[in-house]
């Protein structure tokens, strides 16, 4: 970086193989003032390939492959520590409400109210359990009294990861990719997806898998998603005390102060305003102001909606919702 130019306080990375596809979040982060990138990119693509083979791989051109985001994300992260001192990692289809300042402060904030170290990764939380078929040392996390996962509560609702969010240093979030590296056999492109019955080896997903199905849909390595069960491992483990003490902590956003994943949520919580921000009652006492929307699961019917209220926000409030309520 040329001496006298500040870096940008945080910038957003994204990936997405698909040729030709238009984005909304990159126009609204143009606004917000966020910096961001699209992965991965012709420069990256031609010296992936050339890594490759002088490594006697093979390359091949596929739009999509299991493991492929981790992969890109592993190569990149590192070179971005000197130019934005914070990281989003975001899936392309959320919707950003706060400046780069507001992230960084929120970071911050959560930080230490969680009593967090400096070194940990803030992931979003929401009501779903993605993959469903997950466990934890034989109890499947479905299982919601027996769950190993914490509780959800009135102040924190959202119970379970979603890895769509991710909010850190740069190093730090490529700390946890190289400490899942380390634990998870067959990493990036498989994910554990629970333990055997004897013992604490782990167990993956794969076609032939007993009920390997969702909504009739067979489920194989490298579904879309599927990265999400290393998140969950990983969590869980950390909650057991069984990762490495180099191992940056997961911190879940379970109040929705940086994420609102829809799916499930009552819409006479989420309030719309005027302002382009969103309050979600989380409790009834604690609203939280969320900087990204994500209309996951049976909620996407409502990216439209919220396409149109962002740009237009003192016309298009969504209906349905708790706009009218005070909060």
């Amino acid at each position: 970086m040329a001496p006298g130019i500040r870096a940008a306080p945080i910038t957003a990375l994204f990936y997405d193989t698909r040729q030709n596809m238009s984005h909304p979040v990159s126009a609204m982060l143009d606004q917000l003032g966020v910096p961001h990138t699209f992965g991965p990119t012709e420069e990256y693509r031609s010296t992936h390939a050339t890594r490759l083979r002088k490594e006697g791989l093979q390359v091949v051109d596929e739009t999509y492959s299991p493991g492929q985001r981790v992969q890109y994300l592993l190569d990149v992260l590192p070179s971005m520590a000197a130019t934005a001192p914070m990281a989003l990692v975001l899936d392309t289809d959320v919707v950003p409400l706060c400046t780069p300042s507001e992230l960084v402060e929120l970071r911050a904030a959560i930080v230490a109210r969680e009593h967090a170290p400096a070194n940990s990764v803030i992931v979003s939380a929401e009501k779903n359990l993605w993959p469903p078929y997950q466990s934890f040392d034989g109890t499947m996390l479905s299982n919601h009294h027996q769950s190993p996962y914490p509780a959800a509560t009135e102040n924190a609702p959202l119970r379970y990861i979603n890895s769509g969010v991710m909010l850190g240093r740069p190093i730090d979030i490529w700390q946890m990719y190289r400490c899942m590296e380390r634990r998870f056999p067959h990493f990036p492109e498989k994910c554990p997806g629970g333990h055997e019955r004897k013992s604490k080896n782990y167990t993956f997903y794969s076609r032939t898998q007993s009920g390997g199905n969702y909504h009739g849909l067979k489920l194989a390595n490298g579904n879309w998603g599927w990265d999400q069960a290393c998140f969950h491992m990983y969590y869980l483990e950390q909650l057991a005390a069984r990762l490495p003490t180099e191992c940056p902590p997961l911190v879940l956003d379970r109040r929705a102060d940086l994420a609102l994943h829809m799916s499930k949520i009552p819409h006479a919580k989420i309030s719309f305003r005027s302002d382009r921000r969103v309050h979600f009652q989380a409790s009834r006492v604690n609203v939280s102001r969320p900087c990204f929307l994500h209309a996951n699961g049976p909620s996407k019917l409502w990216n439209g909606p919220l396409l149109r209220w962002w740009w237009r926000p003192s016309v298009d409030l969504p209906r349905g919702f708790g706009n009218g309520k005070r909060t």
